[in-house]
């Protein structure tokens, strides 16, 4: 019989192969400088502006990195280039709120899942003219409340296509999966075009343990699962703008996708001493295909007056199926307990506005974004009871959610000179949400969100600003709906949520180093929160009391980070970058079935994150690594409290070009195999009853993982 052990040591543990990589690249890291000499230095750039708010990388700097091949890999080259990328988000509902913070030949692409991040893998450097950091507000784009955006000025004028390709291979702990890219963009005549297939293939394994103690803290069972999982993914994208005369302009952006999901987690059960008492079954398949269509017009009304137009349509089919036999008692499992859910989700929205350029220091702009979002949802829930599969009643267990909003907006922008901007929006909200299915409901709401931001450039190099503004939270109609997850838990659709309303103040200060050595920014940020949404108390069609997500009213977050993006020029190693990151957080919220304060769930109070990177232009090869930590998460509900395990990630990289034009990459993911797993206590009669009844202790790794790519251009 197998035993399981009664005491789990929890350390990270490295064996010799990973120990031997990381002193290789700390070898690497020591000798390589002096090992060839650099002739180029990474600072080729050219100062766009005289105040030095925009920052221009060129051809000059594209040809120091043989290696490169797409603009992204251009962009892990600039001080604080790949952090701007990760700021980036367009998830959110609607244009208003979305913080792309990348644009394309100064516009940002009109899509969701066909965002311009995604874009900057399938540009080509045959393509691309230049790449410009702009940390204020330039003449033409404005930052918005943004400390950085990027924006990638495409050649004019170019007649002859190129197009990039990539193939990804994957191993972990024996699984192997392939994936690939293949891009193709040009001109025709007025016609710039990008079009793309990509198919990422994933297989995960991962190895649960899960101790389970009595109410006294006695082992009482030990499982051991594990999970396998297939992720798969095809993504098809289509980018197309034309040039009209007199500088206006058509884009068109469509995006198909189709995901699915499959996972297979066999288990072993064991009583205290180690013996075999039984098994476990749980499987889950998942199915999403999705498409977009979102296009924009763009024309001068007269010198000082310019007419945009922005829409975009969205359809999302998600179907879920679950079941877990707990203990299989017979010769096939006998699921305990099973679930579906379904949901369709379709958005439509336009987008007109004016920008008016009053005079040289005023500038107002007026627009209205129009948007009907719908969602049908439905959960058919059933627990195994007298030997039967039985439908279990769910709160919201069949819903339709749909929502008209119409946000209106006035913004103006006044330069009073060189170095100051002050820009000031009015943005009013409304909106009508329609629920129907198992509950009726018709709600309208009405908000007004003003924000004002002031940037000061005390040198050409350092900048400081200073923002506040009220921001509306957009609901989850998925939160309206009921839903179920693997541990058997139900959770009721909430059809008196309200969104959350914000006061966000914010102040940073940005130094940057001369000769494009790096910067430095510090942001400290204070959000007082009405109307927070976490999960609360719901009374049940049957009288018995479950979760929901719901308001649980004023919360508060205090934040700081730092980030920094450093040239080691001093060192004589121009082309080593290196960009940690620290967050600092704390947050505050009365836990609603408890009554007491504590931490917002899910909420870290400390990150810490750092990229290297050292680039040998001569050789045409790279490399470098991540490593992050994060501390313990708590989760809260009605009858258990949960802390989530602190997070320890290192993965390491090298790239080689192999030959001209073709690039190979390794890739070593997940070194310290740190636990994602949690510490969890279950109450009788919910958690302000302070009874513990069991303590769950899980413990979950996924194991290395390890990559290599082929990417090239043609």
């Amino acid at each position: 019989m197998r035993e399981a052990p009664a005491n789990q040591d929890n350390s990270v543990k490295f064996d010799r192969t990973d120990i031997a990589a990381l002193c290789c690249l700390a070898f690497l890291g020591a000798v390589a400088p002096q090992a060839h000499a650099q002739t180029a230095d990474p600072a080729v750039i050219s100062q766009d502006t005289s105040d030095g708010t925009t920052i221009s990388y060129c051809q000059d700097f594209f040809a120091q990195y043989p290696n490169a091949t797409s603009v992204l890999d251009i962009i892990r080259r600039i001080p604080a280039g790949q952090r701007i990328i990760q700021s980036s988000s367009s998830g959110a509902r609607g244009f208003a709120t979305n913080d792309d913070r990348i644009l394309i030949d100064g516009k940002r692409l009109t899509g969701k899942s066909n965002d311009s991040e995604a874009a900057l893998e399938r540009i080509t450097l045959e393509q691309v003219a230049c790449v410009e950091i702009i940390r204020g507000t330039s003449p033409d784009i404005k930052t918005s409340g943004k400390t950085s955006l990027i924006n990638i000025i495409l050649k004019k004028g170019k007649k002859k296509g190129s197009g990039t390709w990539k193939l990804d291979g994957e191993i972990v702990k024996g699984d192997a999966a392939l994936g690939g890219l293949l891009s193709y963009g040009g001109t025709i005549g007025k016609l710039d075009y990008q079009l793309s297939a990509k198919r990422t293939d994933q297989r995960r394994t991962f190895m649960l343990t899960e101790f389970q103690f009595t109410g006294t803290d006695m082992l009482d069972q030990v499982k051991r699962e594990r999970d396998g999982i297939i992720n798969a993914q095809d993504k098809y994208a289509a980018n197309l703008t034309y040039q009209l005369s007199d500088g206006h302009r058509i884009a068109l952006n469509g995006l198909f996708l189709d995901w699915d999901v499959e996972t297979r987690a066999p288990g072993t059960l064991f009583d205290p001493t180690g013996l075999i008492t039984g098994a476990s079954e749980r499987f889950t398949v998942e199915d999403q295909a999705e498409w977009e269509v979102g296009g924009d017009y763009e024309g001068a009304v007269s010198d000082n007056v310019t007419f945009k137009l922005l829409g975009l349509y969205s359809v999302t089919d998600w179907d879920m199926l679950f079941g877990e036999d707990l203990v299989v008692t017979g010769a096939a499992p006998e699921d305990d307990f099973q679930f579906t859910r379904s949901q369709h989700a379709t958005e439509a929205i336009a987008r007109p506005s004016l920008k008016w350029k009053v005079s040289g220091k005023h500038e107002l702009e007026f627009g209205s974004e129009f948007a009907v979002n719908r969602l049908d949802s439905t959960l058919a829930f059933f627990q195994r009871m007298g030997g039967v599969l039985t439908p279990v009643n769910v709160p919201g267990a069949n819903t339709m959610v749909k929502e008209t909003r119409d946000e209106s907006y006035i913004l103006h922008s006044l330069k009073p000179d060189a170095k100051a901007t002050l820009e000031t929006k009015l943005t009013a909200e409304y909106s009508k949400i329609e629920q129907t299915g198992d509950i009726s409901l018709t709600r309208d709401f009405f908000f007004l969100k003003p924000s004002i931001e002031f940037r000061y450039d005390l040198t050409a190099n350092q900048q400081i600003q200073i923002s506040a503004m009220r921001n509306i939270k957009q609901l989850s109609f998925a939160d309206f709906a009921a839903s179920a997850n693997d541990d058997a838990n139900t959770f009721g659709g909430n059809s008196e949520l309200v969104p959350e309303k914000e006061w966000k103040i914010l102040a940073s200060y940005e130094r940057r180093f001369k000769d494009d050595a790096g910067r430095i920014l510090i942001t400290g940020t204070y959000q007082n929160i009405q109307d927070r949404i976490e999960l609360i108390p719901l009374t049940d069609p049957g009288g018995g009391v479950i979760s929901a997500v719901g308001n649980v009213g004023k919360a508060s977050i205090l934040e700081l980070e730092i980030e920094g993006a450093m040239r080691l020029k001093q060192f004589g190693m121009p082309n080593v970058l290196i960009e940690p990151r620290l967050t600092l957080t704390k947050s505050s919220v009365t836990d609603p079935f408890t009554g007491q304060k504590r931490e917002l769930n899910n909420q870290r109070n400390v990150y810490f994150r750092t990229e290297a990177r050292h680039d040998l232009t001569d050789w045409g090869l790279s490399y470098g690594g991540v490593f992050a930590y994060g501390d313990k998460r708590a989760r809260n509900d009605i009858d258990e409290t949960s802390l989530l395990n602190d997070v320890l990630f290192m993965s390491v990289f090298a790239e080689y070009q192999i030959f001209k034009g073709v690039t190979l990459r390794l890739e070593a993911n997940d070194l310290s195999n740190f636990d994602r797993g949690r510490d969890r206590l279950l109450f009788a009669n919910g958690v302000a009853g302070g009874i513990v009844t069991s303590r769950e202790l899980l413990e979950k790794r996924e194991g290395r993982v390890y990559n290599i790519g082929l990417r090239g251009n043609f």
